[in-house]
């Protein structure tokens, strides 16, 4: 085994120790008029009171969507952008609309939460939509219809237990590549066995980046990878565990 001159750096993480960084994007469209400038979503800067990843509302115009905070201390007020943090817990966001002369029927849309991998809403995780005594679950359609009562509420509920973390993680440097190791996670956090997990891997020249597609690097059901050093000199990696 020979020394070479460049470093490697590994962050171990779990998917179902953090939701990890997501937004979902929300459009209401009443008659031709759309108020598509409202997200919802969790990131591991994020608090679950007011910080900087929250946006307030814009003064009202011919229409609004909105997330209303009234406990929130000096920052109370109507959010059009609400930002969780990622701890894997139960979170809801409530829902108003105001409307000038609506016509009968509203139109709410999103995008697709399961559109890629860990960078989605966590498989964990039901996302339902309340709204009217109906609960629409928010994987299985992208769009919903309503006549009356424009308060709603998303609420996130996770089904399972977050697993284990990765563990004892080694590395090995050869000529031309790098080997990372590391222990298999079989059991969630109560120590209760779980299948099929995953591994998402990500690199990065930042230590403290946050995972995307830009710095996805790929997926093994494995507990190994090996890289190239001319393509991953000097890089930041983090393994996350995934369960379907």
């Amino acid at each position: 085994m020979k020394t070479l001159i460049f470093l490697v750096f590994i962050l171990i993480s779990s998917q179902f120790l953090s939701a990890d960084n997501w937004e979902i994007q929300l459009i209401l469209e009443n008659n031709g008029t759309i108020d598509n400038s409202n997200w919802f979503g969790v990131d591991e800067d994020a608090s679950n009171g007011y910080d900087l990843e929250d946006i307030p509302e814009l003064p009202f115009m011919d229409c609004s969507l909105y997330f209303p905070h009234n406990d929130w201390g000096v920052y109370s007020d109507n959010y059009t952008k609400d930002i969780r943090n990622d701890t894997i817990e139960h979170k809801a966001w409530d829902i108003e609309i105001m409307w000038d002369n609506p016509a009968p029927v509203f139109h709410l849309s999103w995008q697709d939460v399961d559109f890629g991998d860990s960078l989605s809403v966590p498989a964990y995780y039901q996302i339902l939509l309340h709204h009217n005594g109906n609960e629409i679950n928010m994987r299985d359609t992208l769009q919903y219809s309503f006549t009356s009562n424009l308060n709603m509420m998303i609420e996130l509920i996770p089904d399972i237990a977050p697993p284990s973390a990765v563990e004892e993680l080694n590395i090995s440097t050869f000529d031309d590549s790098v080997q990372i190791n590391w222990q298999p996670v079989t059991t969630d956090v109560n120590g209760d066995p779980i299948n099929d997990v995953y591994y998402d891997i990500y690199a990065d020249f930042l230590p403290d980046f946050t995972i995307s597609p830009a710095n996805f690097v790929q997926t093994t059901n494995d507990t190994f990878a090996v890289f190239p050093t001319t393509s991953y000199p000097k890089r930041f990696f983090k393994i996350v565990a995934v369960v379907d």
